[in-house]
């Protein structure tokens, strides 16, 4: 294999893989859920909505403890 012929071929896989990733994200914003202290940003999580049900990565997550409860605020790349 040559150096260009190699070239072309990393090339082309990566547009390939940018034609896969390369999609407008949606997102969505979860107020005071129920506290899991296993949840945090880059974590996955499981979504039962009209519009998506699967797996969805968390983006950010922020915990709200108090004495009688724990809940968070998420958002979830759909």
């Amino acid at each position: 294999m040559k150096i260009s012929d190699k070239h072309e071929s990393l090339s082309h896989r990566a547009h390939l893989i940018l034609a896969r990733r390369n999609k407008d994200e949606r997102s969505v914003f979860v107020k005071n859920a129920l506290g899991d202290a296993n949840v945090r940003g880059g974590s996955s999580v499981m979504l039962d909505l009209d519009e998506f049900r699967g797996r969805a990565t968390v983006l950010k997550c922020t915990h709200k403890l108090s004495e009688k409860q724990h809940l968070m605020d998420l958002l979830i790349g759909v």
